[in-house]
């Protein structure tokens, strides 16, 4: 399962529905932890949204995953990034 650490910002903004894409760098990292996600499982991918490093997670599906320029992104990279799409976004009980 992918655990995506995230600001308190973005937290919340993908808590309220404002924020339904995730953005990461494409770099050996995520790549290698993607890959091997998607290697056992299909299409929609469960996954949890992290709080920075505490205990407090929001669990999402992912739809799609694909790679973009990041200079229009919410990163504002140069260079390509992985746009993970997230759907049905809860509070972990």
């Amino acid at each position: 399962m992918l655990i995506f650490p995230v600001k308190k910002k973005w937290y919340e903004k993908i808590k309220n529905g404002e924020k339904t894409i995730e953005y990461r760098i494409v770099k050996p990292y995520w790549t290698h932890r993607i890959e091997h996600n998607l290697s056992f499982f299909n299409m929609p991918l469960h996954c949890k949204i992290r709080l920075g490093y505490t205990n407090h997670y929001l669990n999402a599906r992912i739809t799609k995953i694909e790679i973009i320029d990041g200079i229009e992104t919410d990163l504002h990279y140069n260079g390509l990034v992985y746009a993970i799409h997230l759907s049905d976004v809860e509070m972990e009980e």
